[in-house]
């Protein structure tokens, strides 16, 4: 659980640094070459978190969600 958060959070600051070291060293000119390649180093990284994200959310929710202990049972007679 603590893995997978991390492991987007680092990619996520990976991404703005990326973009923001384009930004500083095109400063102005290129601008569309700037925005391209953003555009294109975004794409693997969103389709990974789209992947991914499911999970996410179901080891959330098996990890402190209802367990199997709290389930009402219906007696059997």
């Amino acid at each position: 659980m603590i893995g997978l958060l991390t492991l987007f959070l680092s990619i996520v600051a990976m991404m703005v640094t990326f973009s923001c070291a384009l930004i500083i060293m095109f400063h102005g000119k290129y601008s569309w070459i700037v925005l391209m390649s953003i555009f294109v180093s975004s794409v693997p990284v969103s389709s990974f978190a789209w992947m991914q994200f499911p999970l996410l959310i179901e080891t959330f929710k098996s990890t402190y969600g209802p367990g199997i202990f709290d389930k009402k049972v219906k007696p059997l007679w």
